[in-house]
Order: C-alpha cells, then sequence, then structure tokens
C-alpha cells in the first residue's frame, strides 16, 4: 500500500510540472493595425463566363486578442469587370470580420465572413466568405492569397474568385 501511495504522489507530481510549464497566454505587443490593400483576382467557374477580372480595395482593421490571434474587420469595394463592357459592371461593398491566425510573425491563415452590398441595380446584397493564407513581407507591407465566395440567396449566381491582397500596413 506505502509503495501504490507513493507512486501515486509522484505521478501527480510529474504530471503536475508537466501542466504548469508555460500556460501563460502572451498578450500581443501590437493591440491595433490599420493597413489599405488593393486586390487583383480571377473568377472561378460559370462566373468566369460573365466576369473577366475582378479589382478591389479596403481599408482594414486588426485588434491583437495575443500573439497569434487577431480580430480583423474590414470595408471596401470589389468591381467585377465583365466580359460585356463597363455597362455591365458589377460593384459590391463588402463589410467583413474575421480572426487571424499567425503561425509565426511572417505567416497566417485569414478567415472573414460578412455582407456584401450590392452597389449595382437589379442584384441582391449577399453573404461572403473570404479565407487565405498571409505573409508579412514587411513591417509595412503584407500579401494575402485568398478564395471570396460571395453567395446570392435562392440559388442565384455565386461569385467566387481567387485573389491576390497587396496591402500598406500603417505604423510600425
Amino acid at each position: 500500500m506505502k509503495k501504490l501511495i507513493f507512486a501515486l504522489i509522484i505521478f501527480i507530481s510529474i504530471s503536475n510540472r508537466g501542466l504548469s510549464q508555460d500556460t501563460t497566454v502572451r498578450l500581443s505587443s501590437k493591440p491595433l493595425q490599420l493597413s489599405f490593400g488593393l486586390d487583383a483576382g480571377a473568377p472561378l467557374g460559370s462566373n468566369s463566363k460573365v466576369s473577366a477580372f475582378v479589382v478591389g480595395g479596403d481599408l482594414q482593421v486588426e485588434f491583437g486578442l495575443t500573439q497569434n490571434f487577431k480580430l480583423t474587420a474590414s470595408a471596401g469595394v470589389d468591381v467585377r469587370l465583365n466580359k460585356g463592357g463597363l455597362v455591365e459592371t458589377i460593384y459590391y461593398a463588402p463589410i467583413l470580420g474575421g480572426l487571424r491566425f499567425y503561425f509565426s510573425d511572417k505567416i497566417y491563415i485569414s478567415e472573414q465572413v460578412g455582407y456584401s452590398f450590392a452597389l449595382t441595380k437589379d442584384l441582391d446584397n449577399v453573404f461572403t466568405n473570404v479565407a487565405g493564407v498571409g505573409f508579412k513581407l514587411s513591417k509595412t507591407s503584407d500579401v494575402l492569397l485568398a478564395y471570396k465566395s460571395l453567395f446570392a440567396k435562392n440559388g442565384g449566381t455565386d461569385f467566387n474568385t481567387v485573389a491576390v491582397r497587396l496591402a500598406y500596413v500603417f505604423g510600425k
């Protein structure tokens, strides 16, 4: 019985030591960052029969929760240049919120969801999802390779795009 109690004491002390190594959450040293980004992309699927190219721009704020997790919020404009000319160009104004997870100081994954408001007559506002992988090129530049989806309600046309966002990050 003494051996069993001794073994339990050793097991508990080793377990506590393993659990207590480093469970502190490190807060972000840069709690708030602002960036301006320009993006360009190519339409996918049936959307590519209508649109030739997609360009846009946005203003994004990033709030650091911890060293690795950041909240994001952005607002901007997407322009879908249609093959029919400027008259048939589609304009949306996406407002998005999301998360970024940094694997290191330079590499992250991003997920944003929100709503895109149609600025073109006869189009509906749509749910929007943007997922991607990003790279901090320097303290003031950032690039994101993203997959953008605009989901029309009632089974309408979805606007799917692969895009690259190049951003200038204000501050250091």
